[in-house]
């Protein structure tokens, strides 16, 4: 007869499933391949509590779409496509192809350079972002990420952060580990930031955090940036279009728990 997890442990189990819910997982930059796409769902689907949203880029996004298994869709986690290159180097035409099949959210990876002026377009960043949300219209949310040690200025991510909600983000995120944000108050004090630049926009944005092996990197981490952004938006509990988290080391740290937790549903 099993018995009940002592409180302690029964705590930190609920605390896994609700990171679990706001968890975006993706793979690792450099894999390719039906394979690993296989990998990716087997890891993250089949019989485990699903993640928010899976990420692929566009060339997997045709993968992703068959070894998903039917009876998950349309959402055993959300159909995302993730575009990375800068944004003069994103081919708009193969994210638009990927809404057309089927994704259900769009991420744009943004270094610092996408948002320096250009003699031609003027303002790169905005005009992709801009172009991207006109595609997803209202019901696809546009989530950008910042990935740049230049973003640990306060008027450098104060500028992309105003740029990224003139272009219609719906979603703004911080790769912590780019900042190269180490221990254990580098999270706090990044959704702090966060938090601070879009406590007065007119419309909700979204907070996402993606961490690393130095950051954002354990259920303890994770527990503190959800107790900020409950009380930055007065709820008890975040769903998954105001706060995502992400990164492989927290990913293992919540898959670990909810695996050890011995029910077989993960």
């Amino acid at each position: 007869m099993n018995s009940r997890p002592e409180p302690a442990a029964a705590q930190r189990l609920d605390l896994a499933r609700q990171l679990r819910r706001l968890t975006d997982v993706e793979l690792d930059e450099g894999e390719a391949g039906r394979d690993a796409v296989s990998a990716l769902v087997n890891r993250h689907v089949g019989s485990n509590m699903p993640p928010a949203a899976l990420l692929v880029p566009p060339e997997a996004f045709d993968d992703l779409l068959v070894v998903l298994p039917p009876d998950g869709r349309p959402d055993p986690a959300r159909r995302t496509v993730s575009l990375r290159g800068g944004a003069l180097a994103i081919d708009l035409e193969a994210a638009l192809g990927c809404l057309e099949k089927g994704a259900v959210e769009v991420q744009v990876v943004l270094t610092a350079e996408a948002f320096l002026p250009d003699e031609q377009d003027g303002d790169p960043a905005f005009t992709l972002m801009r172009e991207l949300k006109l595609a997803c219209g209202p019901r696809i949310p546009l989530k950008v990420l910042l990935q740049d040690r230049v973003f640990g200025d306060d008027l450098a991510l104060g500028q992309a952060v105003e740029t990224a909600i003139a272009g219609g983000a719906d979603m703004i995120g911080l790769d912590l580990q780019a900042l190269e944000a180490r221990g254990e108050d580098a999270a706090l004090d990044a959704a702090l930031r966060l938090t601070g630049l879009l406590a007065e926009t007119e419309r909700p944005i979204g907070i996402k955090l993606q961490g690393g092996p130095d950051v954002l990197a354990s259920l303890e981490e994770a527990d503190i940036v959800l107790r900020l952004v409950r009380r930055f938006l007065d709820s008890a509990q975040p769903d998954d279009s105001q706060l995502r988290l992400s990164g492989r080391s927290l990913d293992d740290a919540i898959l670990t728990c909810l695996r050890g937790a011995g029910t077989g549903r993960y």
